[in-house]
């Protein structure tokens, strides 16, 4: 297989992996998410079978744990330079909003090219009823882009978190100099938690729910060196750590049974923790899966922002071919899964490549114009088989 570079710095095998099953649970997820109510109402069973291991939620909660976990030794790699909180949004920028601009594009032509297709319940298409190009204008400035709203990507809020909490993490990273403020801005986050759901926040941003959840991540990060030394010893304490992480992280995220209460933020945070930790700490052999989702972990975003368009031109395709399938949720979903994830797949790794990965590099010399410095780091390489 081609090498697959990042620009952006060294990799951590097992935050990639992650990251790949995260992005694989929120595509798996989607793919049946049109059926919801249906599964809901005629197999209850079914629903905690495919929901709870197929949980977009969980999914994207780990995400913004990783997030965490991963830009604080970014932000590290930048001690000693001037203006650091300068450099460390540009790369944010440039990291975010190209992949995102080339999937809402995607999503703008295919919600143009099947507007007569009538797709089911969540899978409905997008509407553009003030005109293509101002609906297109708000997407790529993540202005309306939450959920329920008119939006080319329904992934696009996600991104929108992650830009309002890159000054967080800065601050974080700031005060990790004075333990007790970094205390204080944890407490912090989740007051504004719990007080968003007295007062909640005009606007469908989705930042108090889930700013804990990138403390976490660096919290986590400022105990990595005694969870590195601990790697690989007593593996069977891991495993002990592992199985209630699990249960929280996936069993708190059947958000019906919990209605967004705060408790299920918390658990499912907490949840996702665990599982990093205990991940970490189990840094078990890489073998052929292992290394494949390191390299599904490194082309993950692309994956997660072109997922959804290739699912529903798919599902697009077989309402149109065979409409007798949509008498077969379950039958329908797994089909969509088979079909659009290894194609979202393939398309991922194109992406990186030739939009992720210039990107990174330009924002490097934009940044290098305007704070000085290196233009760009070296790139790593990463294979299927390495």
């Amino acid at each position: 297989m081609k090498p697959v570079t990042a620009a952006e710095g060294p990799r951590e095998l097992v935050a990639d992996q992650l990251r790949a099953i995260a992005a694989l649970m929120v595509a798996a997820y989607h793919c049946f998410l049109g059926f919801y109510t249906l599964i809901a109402k005629d197999s209850p069973a079914s629903l905690l079978a495919i929901f709870i291991p197929f949980n977009g939620s969980a999914g994207v909660s780990l995400f913004f744990v990783l997030s965490g976990y991963i830009l604080l030794p970014s932000l590290d790699r930048l001690r000693g330079k001037s203006l650091v909180a300068g450099r460390f949004i540009v790369r944010r920028l440039f990291r975010i909003l190209p992949a995102w601009w080339f999937s809402i594009c995607l999503g703008a032509l295919f919600a143009w090219s099947c507007a007569t297709v009538a797709l089911p319940g969540e899978w409905s298409l997008v509407r553009a009823e003030q005109g293509w190009w101002s609906l297109w204008l708000h997407n790529a400035l993540l202005l309306d882009v939450g959920l329920g709203s008119h939006n080319l990507n329904p992934v696009g809020w996600t991104l929108q978190v992650e830009m309002l909490a890159a000054p967080l993490i800065y601050l974080f990273w700031r005060m990790l100099q004075s333990w007790p403020l970094a205390v204080l801005l944890s407490a912090l986050a989740l007051w504004v938690l719990f007080h968003h759901f007295a007062t909640p926040w005009p606007g469908a941003v989705y930042f108090a729910q889930f700013a804990f959840m990138f403390l976490l991540g660096g919290w986590l990060r400022q105990c990595h060196p005694y969870v590195a030394a601990l790697a690989g010893r007593r593996r069977w304490l891991a495993l002990a750590a592992m199985l209630p992480a699990l249960a929280l992280w996936l069993g708190a995220s059947a958000k019906p049974l919990l209605q967004l209460h705060p408790a299920y933020f918390l658990l499912v945070g907490v949840g996702a923790a665990g599982v990093l930790f205990a991940a970490e700490w189990l840094s078990l052999a890489p073998g052929r899966l292992g290394r494949w989702l390191g390299w599904l972990g490194l082309v993950s975003y692309s994956f997660y922002l072109l997922h959804w368009m290739l699912m529903l031109a798919i599902a697009a395709g077989f309402y149109h071919l065979a409409p007798a399938l949509l008498g077969h949720p379950v039958l329908f979903g797994v089909l969509l899964c088979l079909s659009s994830i290894p194609l979202a797949i393939w398309l991922a790794g194109f992406s990186h490549d030739w939009i992720e990965q210039p990107a990174i590099r330009w924002g490097r010399r934009l940044e290098a114009r305007l704070f000085g410095g290196a233009s760009c780091a070296p790139p790593q390489t990463l294979t299927r088989s390495e």
